[in-house]
């Protein structure tokens, strides 16, 4: 039976449109994938609907198992030809035997595809300039001029009129090898000297890295030096300089710490294995990862098309690094001048006054040093002694502990939109400018290689040569679109933050670590130290909750602040260097000494065809960010 029959059966529509279908014919029998019509049928019904239903200029795509659905346009489309489109490419372009999808071109220029394949960014290209394909395919009513120059070309006999038209063609080619500058200068004034560009023009364009490709190199990445810093842990904390990635789904143990004031290390507890998290647990991320320009996203019960569990990190919401950086914020912010007694009485001054404490010092003194009192929290609830320590771990979730607040998230936005947004550092921005040297851990060679880490302006705009292993670099799209990625995870991490059951569950965490706080500052005065020279002083309270909720309030605000600075500082930037101006150049007088010129890697290094797409993926970035931006955000504890 015909896949047209029973896609028509099932999704019972069948709507004539007047446009014209292209089917394409497969490449080889061997890349063609089994169809499973109801995947289809569901993919109609559901995700591609809303394409249909999608407003703007920009070009949008769905992909449903190895097949693609796009629609290219100028102006919004129409729902009902947009729907009418599909069901007839669908009806007409999938035999089963060798045809491998197709398009149709509506109202306004509209292009509508279906295909089999990898989905790339590629094939969201504006299909305004197929010229001589477009021809052999579809004909169409032209005029005398453009007709005849194909004529020559595909056919090996013409009429006598003709042959002098041939002879200027072949002395031309003679004259462009004897001439190449002439040659050169062409195809910049003309997109019809394509052929010639490639074989006069000193750099060959290269083809750009799909979307899929992109983030899997990204993951890759992300993963290679989460698990590069889960090894160097311990010594990273030694030095107070840890670092919050973790390692991939399935690997993660205990939650490290950096060195916080008082305490040595200060360890969240250990997370829950996969097999044990809750069976309800959600994925969080973009709905289609894979596509570069499709913004969309959500919660689901599975992982998004072309990704697998293990392209997810088993979630905290709040950040362990908020917790262990509180006292370091009091100490720095409150108590930089404040001094306490030691609350040992015979540590005494020459004077006979008693010697004076930081906060640190005297947390330490009065919570942990040497051995810190175990004691039963009222605020707990489960009548289990523990540590001062001991009870803040318990208020943040870990294994068989507040498990049904885990959720799964997409690694790329986790591991560094996420996590820098709310890092205890000093810049202002997420990702920031600076290019540096790096060791990761290498599976090949079983030891930790160096790894060149470009800072946002230097993927944007090339990069000077760093050392002899790093050589100069022109500016190019790939490198370009990677910084275009972390700012789609920048926008896909305030998206997660903004959702819903993130907020109630953020603010159910800040609220019970508030509250274990506020009940330690109160139970601590009833715990001093007794030593061999007697009693110490106990630790007074501090209003610990006050503090919490102001501390709270800041990271908030920061975590924002740092992805609108990252956000608005880059896309202007992205916009100066890669979008075409009146005047043809691109930011090169912004380029800093020693840069690669851009300008003329924008001519030479890609082609046309791959600028139209990262032109209009910018444009759309910047649409969806300006919006994104307007609406209201505020902390969910507020």
């Amino acid at each position: 039976m015909r896949i047209s029959n029973i896609f028509l059966a099932l999704w019972s529509i069948h709507v004539t449109t007047a446009n014209a279908i292209d089917c394409y014919k497969a490449r080889r029998f061997t890349e063609w994938p089994v169809l499973d019509i109801t995947q289809l049928k569901n993919a109609i019904d559901g995700p591609v609907m809303e394409l249909c239903g999608t407003g703007g200029t920009h070009a949008i795509v769905h992909e449903t198992k190895g097949v693609s659905f796009s629609i290219t346009r100028k102006t919004t489309q129409s729902f009902k030809e947009c729907k009418a489109s599909f069901v007839d490419i669908i009806s007409q372009c999938f035999d089963g035997l060798s045809i491998e999808g197709g398009e149709s071109e509506g109202a306004n220029g509209t292009l509508y595809k279906v295909s089999l394949g990898d989905l790339t960014d590629r094939q969201l290209v504006a299909r305004r300039a197929r010229d001589n394909r477009l021809t052999n395919t579809r004909p169409k009513a032209t005029n005398p001029k453009q007709t005849s120059p194909k004529k020559n070309r595909s056919k090996k006999t013409t009429a006598k009129t003709k042959i002098p038209k041939t002879t200027p063609k072949k002395t031309k080619k003679k004259s462009a090898k004897e001439s190449p500058k002439k040659s050169h200068q062409k195809p910049h004034r003309s997109s019809s000297n394509r052929k010639k560009t490639a074989t006069t023009s000193s750099v060959k364009a290269k083809p750009t890295k799909s979307c899929k490709q992109m983030y899997a190199l990204a993951a890759k990445a992300a993963k290679a030096e989460a698990l590069t810093n889960e090894k160097t842990t311990t010594a990273l904390a030694k030095r107070g300089e840890y670092r919050s990635e973790v390692s991939t789904l399935g690997k993660r143990a205990t939650k490290p710490g950096k060195s916080t004031c008082a305490f040595t290390t200060m360890n969240a507890l250990d997370y829950p294995e996969v097999k044990t998290m809750p069976s309800d647990a959600k994925y969080y991320g973009f709905s289609f990862p894979l596509v570069c320009d499709a913004f969309g996203f959500k919660e689901s019960e599975r992982p998004a098309p072309g990704l697998v569990q293990n392209d997810y990190q088993v979630e905290h919401v709040l950040e362990w690094q908020v917790v262990t950086g509180f006292f370091h914020w009091i100490e720095e912010r409150k108590f930089a001048i404040k001094e306490f007694n030691n609350p040992n009485k015979s540590k005494l001054k020459k004077h006979g006054k008693r010697a004076q404490l930081d906060l640190c010092g005297y947390l330490k003194a009065t919570w942990k040093n040497p051995k810190p009192p175990t004691f039963k929290l009222a605020f707990s609830k489960d009548d289990q002694k523990r540590t001062a320590l001991g009870h803040i771990q318990w208020a943040y979730p870990g294994k068989n502990h507040f498990e049904e607040e885990f959720v799964y998230l997409q690694d790329t936005v986790n591991g560094r939109a996420k996590q820098q947004m709310w890092a205890s550092k000093g810049t202002t921005g997420i990702y920031g400018d600076t290019t540096s040297k790096k060791f990761h851990w290498d599976d090949t060679s079983k030891k930790n290689e160096p790894k060149l880490h470009l800072g946002m302006s230097d993927l944007i705009r090339g990069h000077k040569a760093f050392g002899t292993n790093f050589p100069q670099t022109a500016a190019n799209i790939d490198d370009a679109r990677t910084a275009y990625l972390r700012l789609k995870w920048i926008y896909g991490a305030r998206r997660y933050l903004k959702h819903p059951d993130i907020r109630r569950v953020l603010r159910i965490q800040k609220e019970r670590i508030g509250g274990v706080l506020d009940a330690l500052d109160i139970e601590m005065e009833n715990h001093p130290k007794i030593s061999p020279k007697g009693k110490h002083n106990a630790w007074k309270r501090q209003g610990l909750k006050k503090l919490w909720d102001e501390y709270m309030d800041e990271k908030f605000q920061m975590a924002k602040d740092r992805s609108v600075n990252d956000m608005d500082k880059y896309i202007r930037l992205l916009e100066n260097v890669w979008l075409p101006k009146s005047g043809g150049g691109k930011d090169t007088k912004k380029d800093p000494k020693g840069k690669a010129k851009s300008g003329k890697a924008r001519s030479d290094v890609n082609s046309e065809k791959d600028h139209t797409v990262f032109f209009a993926q910018i444009k759309g970035l910047k649409k969806k960010w300006l919006i994104e931006k307007a609406e209201p955000w505020n902390a969910p504890w507020l």
